[in-house]
């Protein structure tokens, strides 16, 4: 049936409303705009020969080292004395193997059974870890990692596990098939990360990683993936290579690459495994990750028909770099290095740098082409050469220095030279003025398929902002085992004695840019060598406590405990104010607040947090009073910045102002006022009538009966728990009290204070106060400080508020009443369902009346979890960081990403 266009209309229609194709014109847009972007690389990892990590390649390379092995530890009897030409033997006896044992593996950690695990290729379970590694160098936590539409290319090129398990067919494992199958490979590393991007194992011989690469880039630019892992690995677990190999002549039996130079007999084989991750550039910046270098563009083509499979041709080699450099825009002339494949044979060799030379001279260049080849250090990674070549470059780009050629004596007389440097010392690589370095990687498989890469220096357009003066830095540790963290804390700590490396770069990432395992370990340190020696046990024996992590991270509920009167100390806050931004001006607004009233202090909130404890007024009423209310504002803000939302709030005496602030009831205009007459009135009570109180170990209920032989002259002050009350009023009766609970061994004991607040002491002031907070306009509001669904629980009538409720009248019966703590932190306990609470004051001093309550109110299993914010004593910074590394480690999400985040305090 033909279609009308009126019809086919409609048809279109139909189909934009079931398969969402309507938008298909503004996916074509991003499509194309993607087709024309650049690509970052963020993230890189590698175990070659003598390193285990692309910081440890370029040190090793630097250093000018040589990491040949002799292979008779991996398999003996196979080695040929005279000439390598006896059939099943090889002359060959040294390669570049892996310093480590690659019969290593976690399997645990990935989730794998023992029995599933030995039978896995050792090169599947190094790509496991490997790639782990990338995304960890690329600061992607495995949560955001998760479910997303990252891509998985691999190259591979041999298989000996796989063939050597086959040779006995009577013990060949039951995961076989799976365990050692290519491509199972880049599919187990989409499984393990839950990926859904493509995946794929590919294929080209000593080309198969540039190969990679180029799938993936393509794939990033037609829209299909939102990043790509491209990864390799090529080890050698039996000498089935080396004896055929040797037999064609590829392998020299000096067993080292003597790239470039005349007395090149063959290439030297390499263990390696390595991965790189990619993203649109715009993407990277977009999502501040650390880019290490720009890929330009890439290129592959294929030999043809030659004088043999294996035999490179240069034609084809030349055509493809022309034909790249073109389609990107770049004249060869940009080019600065060119990291070869440069095996060491005595036919690749000169086919290859002849047709680069052939690309790059121009007597216009005014300085040659400096070229090297990364195998002189780790030998030909066959599989991995072109990722190893890239990995090499990326380090070279960054720091502007190639390292020599090792091996190079005699330059290959087959070799055209006048235009290339091969440097035979390290040397400096200045970048040109006005841009940024440029390097190409060339590679081609021996069966004739070539691939070139142009990767470019990565220049920010800005210089990062100033950050303030920073005392201390929260570092996170963490590992799936406790023996994994200790290995962990030592490899930071191995990687601060580079100079170069910034505490603030550390913090940040280890905070916001690693995933959160089952044991953490969380330091504040005030610089690299204050971090050192707290991760070194030989220098600390008071390492952190390790936290062990469970469930998963999601919507956590939190309530806000507010502390009260008597957890005050001198210079609490001062560091606050000089180091985060936001707490600062919370209490510069506050004092702005009391400047305007008609009774306004003669001192200021700010110059008292930062007097010495000689010179402090903190534990007198007229200056604690609003000095401990404006630090909860200021530390409600810092909490608001985090993302800390409270679902409820409860506070003691006092604390409930900067509560009601909490839930939104009260301005922060109100909360410092109300803080501020509370004080005066409170001071003025001291002088009228001096009086006492005391803590006891009793429940309210005999309390209750026990006061009732001092009616009229003491009161129940506060309910804190079940099982601990206060009392407060006349002086003598307080001190026969305590003196009489003493004698019959329940604890009693006189508190610090020469005024009976919370009791008949305190009546006659509660109109004067409320007619005072009337007069200076005090009202409740919801606003926009905290959503509407932040519930108060009063400890005035031991239940729920609305802001209604919460009038002058309320707070001054807030000052002379009963603080019924324990009846509102069991009443948020039961209508709340509470994951956590947070303590927010200048002490956790109510946290064991806040548990108790708790588990009497819900039963002693249900216990949440419970956090501070400052302690007594301790610097501020460092009980803050505290907190928050405790929070984490409990999984509650923290909006840590802003300008005035954690990770700059």
């Amino acid at each position: 049936m033909r279609l009308s266009p009126r019809s086919q209309l409609r048809t279109e229609l139909d189909l934009a409303e079931q398969y969402d194709i309507s938008d298909r014109a503004d996916r074509r847009d991003n499509v194309d705009e993607l087709r024309g972007e650049e690509i970052a690389i963020i993230g890189t990892s590698c175990r070659v020969a003598g390193a285990e990590s692309p910081s440890e390649l370029w040190r090793s390379m630097v250093a000018g080292e040589d990491w040949q092995f002799n292979t008779s530890a991996r398999f003996s009897g196979y080695y040929d004395e005279v000439n390598g030409k006896t059939k099943g033997l090889t002359n060959v006896r040294h390669a570049y193997l892996l310093k480590n044992g690659i019969d290593r593996f976690d399997n645990s950690f990935f989730g794998i059974a023992p029995i599933e695990a030995a039978a896995i290729d050792p090169q599947q379970r190094l790509l496991l870890e490997i790639c782990w590694e990338a995304f960890e160098s690329a600061g992607i936590p495995l949560d955001k990692l998760q479910g997303s539409d990252t891509a998985v290319f691999a190259g591979l090129f041999t298989s000996d596990y796989g063939t050597s398990l086959l040779r006995d067919v009577d013990t060949t494992p039951k995961y076989h098939s799976t365990g050692t199958s290519n491509s199972i490979a880049a599919n187990r590393i989409s499984y393990f990360f839950n990926l859904h991007g493509p995946s794929m194992v590919i294929d080209t011989a000593c080309s198969s990683t540039v190969t990679a690469l180029h799938q993936a880039i393509n794939t990033l630019k037609a829209g299909e993936a939102e990043q790509a892992v491209v990864c390799g690995a090529n080890l050698i677990l039996n000498p089935d290579m080396f004896v055929t190999m040797s037999e064609l002549g590829f392998l020299s039996p000096r067993g080292r690459c003597h790239s470039f130079d005349a007395s090149g007999d063959g290439y030297a084989r390499g263990e390696g495994v390595m991965a790189i991750v990619l993203k649109p550039l715009k993407k990277a910046i977009a999502d501040n990750d650390p880019i290490r270098a720009v890929i330009r563009g890439s290129r592959l083509n294929q030999d043809g028909r030659t004088n043999g499979i294996t035999l490179p041709s240069g034609e084809a080699q030349e055509e493809n770099i022309r034909k790249l450099y073109a389609s990107i825009g770049v004249i060869p002339d940009d080019l600065d290095y060119l990291e070869a494949h440069g095996t060491g044979t005595k036919v690749g060799d000169p086919i290859e740098m002849n047709a680069i030379e052939r690309v790059f001279a121009n007597e216009k260049r005014g300085q040659k082409l400096i070229a090297g080849s990364v195998k002189c250090h780790v030998g030909h990674l066959e599989a991995c050469a072109a990722l190893i070549g890239i990995i090499k470059t990326i380090e070279c780009l960054e720091r502007g220095v190639v390292p020599a050629q090792l091996h190079l004596s005699e330059p290959n007389p087959k070799i055209n030279f006048e235009e290339l440097k091969i440097p035979t010392s390290t040397i400096p690589w200045p970048a040109r003025e006005g841009r940024a370095r440029m390097a190409g990687i060339n590679s081609f498989g021996f069966g004739g398929a070539n691939g070139h890469v142009v990767l470019q220096q990565y220049m920010r357009t800005h210089e990062p902002d100033t950050a303030p003066l920073v005392k201390h830095f929260l570092v996170k540790v963490s590992a799936e085992t406790e023996s994994a963290l200790t290995r962990s804390r030592e490899d930071l700590a191995t990687y601060l004695s580079d100079p170069s490396v910034q505490i603030g770069d550390v913090s940040y990432t280890s905070i916001l840019r690693r995933s959160l395992l089952r044991k953490s370990q969380f330091f504040v340190a005030s610089s690299t060598t204050d971090l050192v020696q707290q991760l070194r046990p030989e220098t600390n024996t008071n390492l952190p406590a390790v936290i062990t992590s469970q469930g998963t991270q999601g919507h956590k509920r939190i309530a806000f405990v507010l502390t009260g009167q008597g957890a005050q100390w001198a210079q609490m806050g001062k560091e606050l104010l000089n180091h985060c931004a936001r707490f600062s001006s919370v209490i510069d607004e506050c004092d702005r607040i009391l400047s305007q009233l008609p009774d306004p202090p003669s001192w200021t909130l700010r110059n008292e947090l930062c007097l010495l404890p000689s010179k402090s007024n903190v534990n007198s009423s007229r200056y604690s009073q609003p000095l401990c209310t404006a630090l909860q504002l200021g530390l409600i803000s810092f909490w608001q910045i985090l993302g800390i939302q409270p679902v409820a709030c409860v506070g003691h005496s006092s604390g409930e102002i900067s509560g009601a602030y909490a839930a939104g009831i009260l301005t922060l205009k109100d909360a410092i006022i109300i803080a501020y007459y509370r004080g005066i009135f409170m001071s003025a009570a001291s002088a009228a009538k001096p009086g006492a109180m005391a803590a006891i170990s009793m429940s309210a209920e005999e309390c209750i009966r026990m006061l009732s032989a001092y009616d009229g002259k003491v009161d129940l002050a506060a309910v804190n728990s079940p099982s601990s009350c206060t009392i407060s009023g006349d002086g003598s009766c307080i001190d026969e009290i305590v003196a009489r609970f003493k004698e019959e061994g329940v604890f009693c004991r006189k508190l610090r204070v020469d005024t009976a607040f919370h009791s008949h002491h305190m009546l006659p002031l509660a109109g004067p106060y409320k007619n005072a907070l009337e007069k200076a306009g005090v009202s409740p509001i919801r606003t926009a400080n905290s959503g509407a669904h932040t519930t108060m629980h009063s400890s005035v009538y031991g239940r729920p508020v609305d802001a209604a409720e919460v009038t002058p009248e309320y707070w001054a019966k807030n000052m002379t009443q009963t603080v019924r703590f324990c009846d509102a932190v069991a009443s948020l306990a039961k209508l709340e369902n509470v994951d956590a609470y947070l303590e927010v004051g200048p002490h956790p001093a109510l946290k064991g009346p806040a548990i108790d309550s708790i588990t009497n109110a819900i039963g002693q299993g249900n216990t949440p979890e419970y956090f501070s914010t400052l302690t007594r004593g301790v610097h501020d910074t460092l009980a803050l960081f505290s907190s928050v590394g405790a929070m984490i480690s409990a999984r509650i999400p923290m909006a840590i990403e802003g300008d005035d985040s954690i990770a700059v305090i």
